[in-house]
């Protein structure tokens, strides 16, 4: 295993430092260090955002970094351009839930223009969270709000991450994800539904698996769950429990493979945690053996 080290000091030229100033954001200290800090790309261990002196104190100025979009949509050759990354990965490691509906407003969206690290750092942010962020993901997922569909599909994959992330919590967020399949599925994109029915049929709820099953195939014959995202999605997460047998391999299906997207994930996993994922994938590796008896 290679060992992690520090990174690099960065190459702060003159013309970087310059185009930097020429922002002029009025952040105070030290939210403001964030803005020099770093490219995220270039990190390979997260930022010690306690030792920066950042706390729980400096909430309002770390949220209104997060969201800021001016800051987010300059130059990416700038450091100041990647303080809204920082910032999102200090609110979730400080844990400071006030950020949540904040950033489920103001940066869910981003998602609808393909922005990779909102997609793959936003269900890691909110896995910090925790259940505490479950009713304002559920209150973006309903119809009135008239939400995308890429920023929706985010909401039901941080869902699923915290379902899946903390003991207890698994069936109650697929309870959720059924609900809002059979209620809304009329109100929702095919592609909405895909994920929803995906994640119905991997993460199981309470309802019995007839129920589940006969509303499945109504929307497949309505045309209102797209055949190919279904059956891929699920023969996905089937191959990740299958090839989650050694102990040293992980079982969560959206853990961002790329280092940089990985470091939000590199906080340390609660035992209990860890083993009842073991033990969620061994109980569905030996269902699946008893279904192909039968």
């Amino acid at each position: 295993m290679t060992d992690i080290k520090p990174p690099e000091e960065s190459d702060n030229s003159d013309s970087q430092i310059e185009t930097d100033k020429d922002i002029q954001p009025d952040y105070p200290p030290p939210v403001n260090k964030l803005l020099t800090l770093a490219d995220a790309r270039e990190l390979v261990q997260m930022p010690d955002f306690y030792g920066m002196g950042l706390r729980k104190k400096h909430a309002p100025d770390l949220i209104r970094m997060a969201i800021d979009t001016d800051l987010y949509d300059g130059d990416r050759e700038t450091l100041a351009a990647w303080a809204p990354i920082h910032a999102w990965r200090a609110l979730a490691m400080l844990d400071i839930t006030e950020a949540i509906e904040p950033l489920i407003e103001g940066v869910f969206w981003w998602a609808d223009e393909g922005d990779e690290w909102v997609i793959n750092e936003m269900p890691l942010v909110f896995e910090h969270f925790g259940p505490m962020a479950i009713p304002a993901l559920v209150e973006f997922l309903k119809p009135h709000q008239l939400n995308g569909i890429t920023p929706r599909i985010l909401a039901i994959l941080c869902l699923r991450t915290i379902g899946l992330s903390y003991i207890g919590m698994a069936q109650g967020v697929a309870n959720i994800f059924f609900r809002l399949l059979r209620d809304h599925h009329q109100d929702y994109h095919p592609l909405v539904n895909s994920i929803l029915a995906v994640q119905v049929e991997t993460i199981k709820p309470s309802e019995t698996s007839d129920t589940v099953e006969t509303l499945i195939n109504k929307l497949l014959e309505t045309e209102e769950i797209i055949p190919d995202v279904l059956f891929t999605g699920m023969a996905i997460v089937i191959s990740e429990e299958v090839f989650s047998d050694e102990d040293d391999i992980d079982t969560d299906f959206f853990e961002a493979e790329s280092p940089d997207l990985k470091l939000l994930s590199k906080k340390p996993v609660r035992r209990d945690k860890k083993k009842k994922r073991k033990q969620v994938a061994k109980s569905r590796r030996v269902n699946r053996k008893k279904k192909r008896r039968k």
